[in-house]
């Protein structure tokens, strides 16, 4: 039988995170993690950690609170008009009613005549819309 020791050499790891947001592919053509690494000399002495950061980076929101505008929705809420029933909707003539709650209950997108919303929620809510790369502003 061979006994064998391993020896973990722990990396020296940054302790200092930057967040930077990804906002477009076009952060892609930039080696952020050489920049900082070359940068580090330009640290101050007195600073007790000077590895360049680890970087992280955020992402942009996605369509969820824009298509489910769940806050837009209570706040738009009349209750008083929902007690007088003054409130009606057109739910009944569709095709998509639910007879006991006498309302559009669906997951079939068809229900939405535009098109281009329709495309748009068929990515689910967790899509992010692709932004274009500015070029004025990523300088390789």
């Amino acid at each position: 039988m061979v006994h064998t020791t391993t020896t973990v050499i722990e990396k020296e790891r940054s302790k200092v995170f930057t967040k930077i947001l990804y906002h477009s592919k076009g952060m892609e053509l930039i080696n952020m993690r050489k920049i900082l690494n070359e940068t580090t000399d330009r640290i101050p002495e007195y600073f007790k950690n000077r590895n360049a950061p680890c970087v992280l980076l955020s992402r942009t929101n996605s369509i969820r609170s824009d298509i489910l505008n769940y806050r837009q929705t209570i706040d738009d809420i009349r209750i008083d008009e929902w007690k007088d029933r003054l409130y009606t909707c057109d739910c009944h003539k569709s095709e998509f009613v639910v007879l006991h709650h006498k309302h559009i209950v669906t997951s079939n997108l068809t229900v939405i005549q535009n098109e281009s919303l329709q495309e748009l929620l068929e990515k689910a809510p967790t899509y992010r819309e692709e932004q274009n790369i500015q070029n004025e502003i990523v300088k390789v």
